[in-house]
């Protein structure tokens, strides 16, 4: 089973460090650990990032919000139509970590080949079920290395965001 990009390790051998985005209340569309996400050209916040470009700030980790009863609310997925305030999502987005995630057919010499991300959630777990696909002229993920497949045959991939996705310089 997919659970979209997990961090896997940081290159520099650094700690992971995370970043807070606002997030949208009562947005119509979940978002979920593991998803990559972007910010909202008109907003300003922190929706699922497009699936085949490279415009993404990072990977969604969790989010907190004040409820409509005035609870302060740590959770891993953002659902839809959450009635929030003081909403704000915790993106991983630190251009030196890289990803764990299932990959379409990918094989050792798709080393340094570009992806796009493919699929969404699971509402049930909260957890992402984005996986990645090759074949992309320009996606946001560059493949690092091959992983041993996983318990069910996935095969996993180690990819690492392209810099410009996380707003650097390629």
């Amino acid at each position: 089973m997919a659970n979209g990009f997990k961090a896997l390790r940081h290159v520099g051998g650094g700690a992971q460090r995370y970043i807070e985005y606002p997030l949208t209340p009562a947005s119509t569309a979940a978002i979920y650990n593991g998803d990559a996400v972007q910010i909202d050209a008109t907003l300003g916040t922190i929706e699922i990032a497009g699936l085949d470009v490279a415009t993404g700030v990072g990977v969604f980790i969790g989010c907190r919000y004040v409820n409509s009863g005035g609870s302060q609310i740590f959770s891993n997925s953002w659902p839809a139509d959450t009635a929030a305030t003081e909403a704000y999502a915790i993106v991983s987005a630190d251009q030196e970590v890289t990803y764990k995630v299932v990959a379409a057919a990918a094989t050792q010499a798709a080393v340094g080949d570009l992806f796009e991300t493919v699929d969404n959630g699971s509402e049930t777990l909260g957890l992402s079920t984005q996986t990645v696909k090759s074949g992309a002229a320009s996606g946001p993920w560059v493949m690092v290395s091959l992983l041993p497949a996983a318990s069910n045959g996935d095969v996993m991939i180690e990819v690492r965001a392209l810099t410009a996705m996380l707003g650097g310089s390629v």
